[in-house]
């Protein structure tokens, strides 16, 4: 990408992250350029047209910073960049990167506590206003360069901007838009995430799913999308189609929040159980390195949050009772794989401890899913925590889970009189 942006000069730090402390380098890309770029310009009526726009509405913002106005003018200023979007003007959406990468620093800049650029957490003193000042952006930066078909490059804004504030839906449903259809899984788990954000949840996200569920070719999301909720054994015969299962630990990952998202966790749960069983097993005999199993690390958290959502449910019991055999098998099966990993010198004996209330790698990718928040609510979330996936803290809590699962009593449904003679008569006596 060109380090000049037909009237913005792109400082290369700021779009990878760099940091600036002197004000005047912001000052100084909102120069003119060289007569190059301003013949450009004059040449292009699309960026004549937006040029004095942009420059007003980057004088209001950063006079602005912190006040509702700023997000008015800069949702203004999109509105009016959107009427030439189809156009797909490469001149034109370089200068608008430019000019949205320069507001971003001065907005970063000016702002009181000096965050670090573009390394945002949930925990930065930003004040509200700014913080969705800067998500907007960067999930603007985000579509131009989707725009320019530099898909990679508007996935790490779009995750930036869903890592500045995860409970929103924006960053998702655009997440979900830039993701290829043969990523299907993928796209339709973003799409989920868009749906039921805690916070700002983007209604065409769920027109959005299910069109793009009747686009793929997948026996399985049609079958977990369309079916209902109803608690079934799982056996092959009742199904009408046999569904093609992930092969993957990340694929179950995401299947395991569509499942959620469609309140409909029976039709994977069994098979889910079976792929965790196989690759503990793989872990126990060492044909997999246990630090390195990325299958199993990925299973484990979708049979943690699956877990977790079926505990939620008025109809709990009878589901763990359809599935108690399955339920114990993978319970021996996670405990020798347990023994394996403990004797791992990766093992934390310390770490391990506290992870049935401490949040783990997925807690923090999951937050702000609404379905999850009554889980989150109980876990403590670590401001300054180094996201790690630890497959011996993801065992020991699975384990602990179906220890209380598995150690309530069996529901226990009341038996039918047969002679309903006699039942009369019971019932008049009492």
């Amino acid at each position: 990408m060109s380090g000049r942006t037909g009237g913005y000069a792109r400082d290369r730090r700021a779009v990878n992250g760099g940091r600036h402390s002197d004000d005047s380098h912001v000052g100084h890309r909102l120069q003119r350029s060289s007569p190059t770029a301003d013949a450009i310009d004059v040449s292009l009526n699309g960026v004549n047209n937006l040029r004095p726009k942009c420059e007003q509405t980057y004088r209001v913002i950063v006079a602005n910073v912190s006040t509702d106005s700023s997000l008015v003018y800069e949702k203004q200023l999109w509105n009016d960049i959107k009427q030439y979007r189809h156009q797909k003007d490469t001149i034109l959406i370089e200068y608008l990167i430019g000019f949205y990468v320069s507001l971003m620093e001065a907005i970063v800049t000016n702002d009181r506590h000096k965050e670090p650029y573009l390394l945002f957490a949930i925990n930065s003193q930003l004040s509200a206003t700014t913080r969705l000042l800067l998500y907007n952006i960067l999930i603007r930066i985000g579509d131009l360069n989707r725009y320019l078909n530099k898909t990679s490059i508007a996935e790490n804004y779009y995750l930036r901007a869903r890592r500045l504030d995860p409970t929103r839906g924006h960053a998702y449903n655009q997440l979900a838009i830039n993701t290829p259809l043969s990523q299907h899984l993928k796209c339709i788990y973003y799409y989920c995430r868009a749906a039921k954000s805690s916070a700002d949840p983007i209604v065409i996200a769920e027109t959005n799913l299910k069109v793009a569920v009747n686009r793929f070719d997948s026996d399985i999301l049609k079958s977990i999308i369309k079916n209902g909720s109803n608690v079934s054994d799982g056996s092959p015969d009742d199904q009408q189609l046999i569904p093609t299962y992930p092969q993957k630990g990340i694929d179950w990952f995401y299947l395991s929040v569509i499942s959620i998202y469609s309140d409909n966790m029976d039709t994977i749960l069994r098979p889910l159980i079976q792929f965790v069983i196989t690759n503990c097993e793989l872990t126990s005999n060492k044909h997999l390195d246990c630090s390195n199993n990325k299958d199993l690390s990925f299973a484990l958290m979708a049979f943690d949050v699956s877990i977790d959502f079926i505990a939620l449910k008025a109809q709990q019991k009878s589901f763990f009772d359809v599935f108690a055999k399955e339920l114990k098998d993978v319970k021996a099966a996670l405990k020798s794989c347990s023994d394996v990993l403990n004797d791992s010198k990766d093992s934390d004996k310390e770490g391990q401890s506290d992870s049935h209330t401490k949040a783990l790698f997925h807690d923090y990718f999951l937050r702000g899913f609404s379905p999850l928040t009554p889980i989150h609510s109980q876990l403590v979330f670590d401001a300054n925590e180094t996201l790690v996936v630890r497959a011996d803290q993801l065992v020991l809590r699975v384990v602990n889970k179906l220890d209380k699962l598995l150690s309530q009593p069996k529901s226990v449904k009341p038996k039918r009189m047969r002679n309903v003679a006699l039942g009369s008569i019971l019932e008049n006596d009492s």
